[in-house]
């Protein structure tokens, strides 16, 4: 089997420094964190994940095969949020 992978795009986030724009958007949240944090987690794949599909440089950012379900989730809402009238989140396996 053979799967073309030619319209698909590899980042290397190491490449990049996300800590300004995590620190903004999580502090937007109810969530407050500090610079030194803010760098802290953008050296975590999940947080960048996160933000890479926020700013729509990704459609979709897969975590839960090495994350806790909490965890996914958490950042899901701290970065990207829920969609405007949506209160609930729920999750199934």
């Amino acid at each position: 089997m053979s799967i073309d992978l030619g319209g698909i795009q590899i980042i290397q986030t190491s490449d990049f420094d996300y800590s300004d724009d995590l620190f903004n958007i999580i502090n937007f949240s109810k969530k407050r964190i500090d610079k030194k944090e803010a760098q802290n987690l953008s050296k975590n794949p999940l947080y960048i994940g996160a933000l890479l599909v926020r700013k729509n440089l990704a459609d979709i950012c897969i975590g839960g095969a090495i994350n806790d379900t909490a965890d996914v989730i958490k950042v899901g809402l701290y970065v990207i949020g829920l969609k405007e009238n949506i209160k609930l989140l729920s999750s199934f396996f």
